[in-house]
């Protein structure tokens, strides 16, 4: 059992090493504070209690940002507003000349719960002009990175040491101390995790020979198939040697191109069978001819009635406009409007031109001879109003 004695030696010891603490920190140019999780000043050093001008400690309880700003409301970049619970540094200016580096540290208790942050101050007005362009430049880096439409990862030393907004949510992370190598091949679709186990080691590797694209399969945390394309490429940013990996969702960009394929597959569709109903046509019209089926014309009527009716272009054309929309949204309405007497079939004609389809499928898609898609380009010109020299392509592909 502790004596009474024993005990007062203990809380003497504990005062003087406190009060040790306070003295160093006291000692510090620069300003150090503590405040609570809820933004409260509990403690300030004699640089942070100098700069506003005050001996005393009538700044404890006060809000850090009434105190420092007078604001009424937090700043929108303090850590402590978006719970960062890792360090962080920014550039701030307090009285309009002078400019401070500014580093906040989460403060934990030995039950892991946050009792809240340590900030150290330091004034770097007066350093060279050439270290806050370095300075101002990796803020404006992390500005970027931070709010970049695409997901971007930094290594050093094997070590991923930043992962932006973006690429925290895909992954479904909050800082970049979650991330764990290993656990990242299994959010690829399986046919692509050999390969992304491959650009996994190049990171680990921390050296990447040349720049590597590969477009990947991933699965987000709601169940759905994107498709990324992922650069990964050796990158220096103030004087220290990363490894940069960018993530762009590519998927819209697939999801378009595959809907244009899907167009051309519908027209060259679209063509064939045309093509093919009028030979058909074509080889019975020739075997009745001959007067030893001339009992059956009455059969063959109704067979040339079903042809025609495949051969009518308006469902297919229904059928085809959906998807050419998609891959094209907007065409045939900024055409109208630039040619209000255009007919049905011109806008049609001008949709195949659109998608690059030559003479001779054209024909095929109307069920036409291909002189008469000349002639029918000539009249377009002239509805137009296009010169007689000019190239109707290259005038359509601009829609």
């Amino acid at each position: 059992m502790i004596s009474a004695n024993e005990e007062e030696v203990h809380f003497e010891a504990v005062r003087r090493e406190q009060k040790l603490r306070f003295d160093i920190l006291d000692a510090f140019k620069e300003v150090a504070a503590f405040y609570s999780p809820d933004h409260h000043i509990i403690w300030l050093n004699k640089a942070g209690k100098d700069q506003l001008g005050i001996s005393d400690d009538s700044y404890v309880g006060k809000l850090c940002h009434k105190v420092w700003f007078d604001n009424e409301g937090p700043c929108p970049s303090c850590p402590v507003v978006s719970r960062n619970l890792v360090s962080t540094e920014r550039l701030v200016n307090l009285t309009g000349d002078r400019i401070w580096m500014v580093r906040h540290t989460p403060l934990f208790s030995t039950q892991g719960l946050l009792e809240g942050f340590i900030e150290f101050r330091a004034d770097i007005t007066q350093i060279s002009e050439l270290e806050k362009q370095v300075l101002d430049e990796r803020e404006k880096y992390r500005m970027l990175a931070e709010n970049a439409p695409f997901g971007l990862l930094l290594t050093r030393n094997t070590e991923p040491v930043y992962i932006n907004r973006i690429l925290r949510f895909w992954l479904g992370i909050k800082t970049v101390e979650e991330l764990v190598w290993k656990d990242l091949v299994p959010i690829f679709h399986p046919d692509d995790r050999k390969q992304a186990e491959i650009l996994i080691l190049m990171l680990m590797g921390n050296r990447i020979p040349s720049p590597v694209t590969e477009r990947l399969r991933i699965i987000t945390r709601d169940g759905k198939l994107h498709f990324f394309r992922i650069e990964l490429r050796n990158s220096e940013i103030n004087g220290q040697e990363y490894v940069q990996t960018v993530i762009m969702d590519i998927t819209s960009d697939v999801m378009r191109e595959k809907k244009k394929k899907q167009v051309a597959a519908d027209a060259l569709y679209i063509s064939q069978k045309n093509t093919i109903l009028s030979e058909i046509e074509s080889n019975l019209s020739k075997t009745l001819a001959g007067n030893r089926l001339k009992p059956f014309s009455g059969e063959f009527d109704k067979i040339f009635e079903t042809i025609n009716s495949y051969k009518q272009f308006d469902k297919d054309w229904n059928m085809f406009i959906a998807t050419f929309e998609d891959v094209h949204p907007g065409f045939f309405r900024r055409l109208k409007n630039a040619h209000p007497s255009l007919s049905l079939n011109d806008i049609r004609h001008c949709a195949c031109i659109k998608m690059n389809l030559g003479t001779k499928e054209i024909a095929r898609f109307f069920n036409i001879k291909a002189p008469s898609v000349q002639i029918s380009r000539v009249r377009l010109k002239k509805k137009m109003g296009l010169p007689d020299n000019s190239d109707l392509r290259s005038y359509i592909l601009k829609f």
